[in-house]
């Protein structure tokens, strides 16, 4: 558990990973695995729970976190790298909860500023090379420092606001940041043609296909770079002899000026306490965050793929406290994510064996996601001597509607520059069906545990969980949904006070958990038939 002090005095440890990682057991993520920034006593990336003031803040299709607050709206960061208490289920890595800070009797804010840019950082390794060898090159200090190193602005700002509507009774907490980034992209290159091989290539041009060699030289850039990235040599389809060699260099779009680029982000929380009465007390918590980025400048103008990502959830929880030892917990949650990739791509088309020269498209779009989720969670707790008892349930639906039909435009393929210029060998592949999937997934959670003193040395935690997770359209096959995922779970606290004055503490556990299946797969298997097909097509000649 880290509270709000320390989460505030630990520069750039103050994210999600970051206190995550100050946990035993807990690893960053490597190699960049899907899943979320860190893995828990040897599990996978996607096995962590995430929740924020108890409720689902978990992305079904990819296993990650939906949201994340900043520093200033925390107030407590919770994390269980165990799974010993029947209580926390889903997954087998972690629970982790972020609770969002309340109002008091009194007002309080925080205003914040950080800014992140580079110009007064000094030059990495790489970008050293870089700039001396521009120098070398006959560029101006300006010229060889732009083309090393991009321009960057990044700043974060905003602040908090709380305090009381009502003393004693209401109180409010909100919190606002953006984000807004900035750079000068400095170097958008590609493998290019040089000029000398479009004037051997024209010199020929009469035994090449009809309009093959145009196609290449209106649809892509001709080098400025001098970078040599070798030659490849054209040859008669019929008689194998070379008919001309054409040299590769760079083609660089920013070596002139650099390239705007920037995106957006903005988040705000919203979140009122309100005491009923002496016994029951209520709040209502609003969080939504909106991401846009237009795509890094890509090497030829039109091939940029942009996002847009919206983030909404709305929690209300009461507790009530029907006796002095029996206190019953409510939740009602719903969270909505819209992500959508802005473009404008063409057919995908590439030549192989000009190292990416000749390649526009990309076969994975268009995409993009709507998903909702709806989450009610009822604990009721009861305490009576040395037991402490916990009975729980949790009811979750998550409604997905997303769209990814890779090469429903179509991808167009030769396996070589002669093969191109002659027309032969060509492969065409388009998928055909629908790229659409509505699906819904329901999950169900049950369990029981007793925290049981049985003397002042010796504590047990008794438990058992049920989970029952049905299979949206049986992933479009004959799978069926699992009917014993029971989870026993078993922990011991024994401190004996006459070893070590009672600083000896000894602690062993049991536990049964099962991960949930991320939504992602279902992407990769409805493509399949009989809801779509790949067509391929060849290889042809002309």
């Amino acid at each position: 558990v880290v509270d709000s002090t320390r989460i505030l005095e630990l520069p750039r440890r103050n994210t999600l990973n970051g206190l995550a990682l100050l946990n035993p057991g807990v690893l960053p993520n490597q190699n960049g695995r899907p899943g979320s920034g860190f893995a828990v006593n040897g599990n996978r990336t996607r096995s962590n729970n995430f929740t924020i003031d108890g409720a689902n803040n978990n992305d079904q299709s990819l296993s990650i976190p939906r949201q994340n607050l900043p520093p200033e709206a925390i107030g407590e960061f919770q994390m269980i790298t165990n799974t010993f208490a029947a209580e926390f289920g889903r997954n087998a890595g972690s629970f982790v909860n972020v609770i969002t800070r309340s109002g008091t009797n009194e007002f309080h804010g925080i205003g914040h500023f950080t800014w992140n840019g580079n110009g007064l950082n000094a030059l990495t390794t790489a970008q050293q090379r870089t700039y001396t060898a521009q120098r070398a090159a006959g560029r101006s200090d300006k010229e060889a420092l732009r083309l090393s190193r991009s321009v960057t602005a990044a700043s974060q700002y905003g602040g908090t606001l709380g305090g009381p509507i009502k003393k004693d009774h209401t109180h409010f907490f909100t919190s606002f940041d953006t984000t807004p980034f900035r750079t000068t992209i400095s170097n958008v290159s590609r493998v290019a043609i040089t000029q000398q091989g479009v004037d051997n290539l024209r010199a020929n041009a009469s035994r090449f296909a009809p309009g093959a060699l145009d196609y290449l030289l209106k649809t892509f850039p001709i080098a400025n770079d001098p970078t040599p990235q070798g030659s490849v040599n054209v040859t008669d389809p019929v008689s194998g002899a070379t008919i001309t060699s054409v040299p590769f260099q760079r083609f660089n779009r920013t070596l002139n000026s650099g390239l705007p680029y920037g995106t957006d982000f903005w988040r705000y929380l919203a979140k009122v306490n309100t005491r009923i009465n002496s016994k029951d007390n209520l709040s209502f918590r609003y969080l939504i965050d909106d991401f846009q980025d237009p795509g890094n400048p890509a090497s030829i103008v039109g091939q940029e793929i942009g996002q847009t990502t919206r983030n909404q959830s709305f929690t209300i929880n009461d507790v009530y406290a029907i006796t002095s030892n029996v206190v019953n917990e409510s939740r009602l949650t719903y969270s909505r994510r819209n992500i959508n990739f802005p473009e404008n791509l063409p057919t995908a088309f590439t030549i192989n064996g000009v190292g990416g020269a000749f390649t526009i498209g990309n076969a994975n779009f268009p995409q993009f996601r709507i998903d909702n989720s709806y989450e009610l969670t009822d604990n009721i707790s009861y305490s009576s001597g040395k037991h402490s008892l916990k009975f729980g349930v949790n009811a979750m639906r998550y409604d997905l509607n997303s769209f990814f039909a890779p090469t429903l435009r179509g991808q167009i393929t030769y396996a070589s520059l002669s093969g191109m210029l002659f027309d032969r060998n060509a492969a065409y592949q388009q998928y055909a069906g629908t790229g659409s999937v509505p699906a819904k997934t329901y999950e169900y959670g049950l369990f029981a545990q007793d925290d049981w003193r049985i003397n002042q040395s010796l504590t047990l935690n008794l438990g058992v969980r049920y989970e029952y997770v049905t299979t949206p359209f049986g992933f479009f096959s004959n799978a069926k949904s699992d009917l014993n995922n029971f989870s026993p779970r078993l922990g011991l606290a024994w401190n004996p006070k006459d070893i070590l004055g009672g600083r000896f503490v000894a602690r062993a556990g049991y536990a049964v958990s099962y991960d949930q299946i991320f939504q992602n797969i279902l992407l990769n298997v409805s493509r399949n038939y009989p809801r779509g097909v790949q067509i391929v097509v060849g290889p042809v000649n002309e």
